[in-house]
């Protein structure tokens, strides 16, 4: 009776960890193939599908911050307006040219004005970007960088 017992317990125990390790693995494998939503597939960084209108005040040195709005068209084309918040004089500047993407999270301002620099963005979620420095890595007060997507101005 005693070994009847022991071999129905053994065999219960081994049923309990097959079925329990399938599910176990299921969720991990899910898990791991869940995309990260902060990031666009790889192949979703276009100018036609990423194209709209993004805002927010950039950090500034000499000011209360840049108040910026960057349009992004879809066909390649870009508008950089800045304003230096607290700045006197100077306080605006304007830029335009072509914006071209690198790679599946990142593109490059290519101003069309002699003199000035190309500036570096990295897509977060189809809703934010943020700018990068000058050796395409975050800037230190990385947070101070970041533009929202203007609600509905996706132009696809």
């Amino acid at each position: 009776m005693k070994s009847g017992a022991m071999v129905l317990s053994a065999a219960l125990a081994l049923s309990v960890t097959a079925c329990s390790a399938p599910s176990n693995q299921t969720a991990a494998a899910a898990a791991a193939q869940t995309p990260d939503s902060r990031a666009p597939a790889s192949n979703a960084l276009t100018t036609q599908a990423f194209a709209g209108e993004f805002v927010g005040t950039i950090a500034c040195g000499d000011c209360q911050g840049i108040q910026t709005k960057l349009q992004l068209n879809a066909d390649g084309k870009y508008q950089l307006d800045e304003t230096f918040v607290g700045r006197p004089t100077n306080n605006f500047l304007s830029s335009h040219g072509q914006w071209k993407v690198q790679d599946g999270h990142h593109f490059v301002l290519v101003p069309s004005e002699q003199g000035w620099d190309h500036r570096l963005f990295e897509v977060l979620s189809k809703g934010e970007i943020r700018q990068l420095g000058d050796e395409g890595k975050p800037y230190t007060n990385d947070s101070a960088y970041h533009l929202k997507r203007v609600t509905g101005s996706a132009t696809n």
